[in-house]
């Protein structure tokens, strides 16, 4: 059975109506996005300054939900018209064209797995989006942004760091193990031990000769590894862990009050919310209002 007649019996029906729901997403978005800038038009600001007091990280997300989903219809329609195509064209035996057709439609489909995921990544953002008008679980994504300078500057150390351990590991057991070849594979062996997936055996004795002899000099591999794992793996690690804990212990205690509201009084709240973006209100003014009882 050649699946060529499934492929003709496949209904459109699903993906149309994912794609009208996305539509209607979409509009609810641009509806709120031009309230926004009309608000801020009102106020009487210029269009520049209007349009900044209305785009945000959300705005874009937006943005990219709604081109994302125009390509995942978009791609699905193509793929299933060359499948259909390179079918009738087997029914017809003309192969060489049949061949042509099934392998756009696989180039395609290659394409559409690809903007799958990014879709399926953007639905996770919009959840942390969402996440906003609760404040147990916006404490994550604040934290997260009192933390990113921070994490910043500690990840340009560790890159720094891990850069001198990767090239003096290639340069001590490239030559032995397949593990430090290369500056590449040199990376990916630190990483993994990182993690706590190390081989002690393959520094020692190798693994590209078939004797099991010491190729390396055991003082340094010794002195390596366990640098390596005392001020990498415990030191900088437990830093990182610090630096995001304080950020999270300051954000609890900015929002304790909020945190303490109960589902009936979160739900006026997310209600205030709407009503204000409705309204035209930018995010600083939300929060300016909410903080001074203005809508509760």
């Amino acid at each position: 059975g050649f699946p060529a007649s499934k492929l003709q019996e496949q209904s459109p029906t699903p993906i149309l109506v994912w794609g009208l729901s996305v539509l209607v997403i979409t509009l609810l978005e641009i509806r709120l996005f031009w309230g926004a800038f009309k608000g801020a038009r009102r106020k009487g600001e210029d269009t520049t300054l209007a349009l900044r007091a209305s785009v945000s990280v959300w705005t874009l997300l937006d943005v990219a939900t709604a081109v994302n989903s125009a390509l995942i219809i978009g791609l699905t329609f193509w793929k299933q018209e060359h499948a259909v195509q390179g079918a009738e064209y087997t029914r017809r035996q003309e192969f060489h064209l049949a061949w042509e057709e099934f392998d756009r439609a696989y180039v395609l489909s290659v394409y559409l797995t690809r903007v799958m995921v990014v879709f399926n990544a953007i639905v996770v953002a919009r959840f942390f989006k969402a996440f906003r008008g609760q404040p147990r679980l916006n404490t994550v994504m604040r934290t997260m942004g009192a933390c990113l300078s921070d994490v910043l500057h500690f990840m340009l150390i560790l890159i720094l760091v891990m850069l001198c351990y990767v090239v003096s590991g290639q340069i001590l057991f490239g030559s032995s193990t397949e593990d430090f070849q290369s500056l590449w594979t040199s990376s990916q062996t630190c990483f993994r031990a990182l993690m706590g997936d190390f081989e002690w055996l393959s520094m020692k004795f190798g693994t590209l000769g078939v004797s099991r002899k010491v190729t390396v000099d055991i003082a340094f591999a010794a002195f390596w590894f366990g640098s390596y794992m005392v001020f990498v793996s415990i030191m900088l690690m437990n830093m990182l862990i610090a630096i995001v804990m304080d950020a999270y212990v300051m954000i609890i205690e900015q929002g304790k009050e909020e945190c303490r509201l109960g589902i009936h009084a979160q739900a006026k709240l997310l209600y205030a919310m709407i009503r204000m973006s409705r309204r035209g209100f930018s995010e600083r003014e939300m929060a300016m209002a909410l903080h001074d009882g203005e809508y509760a």
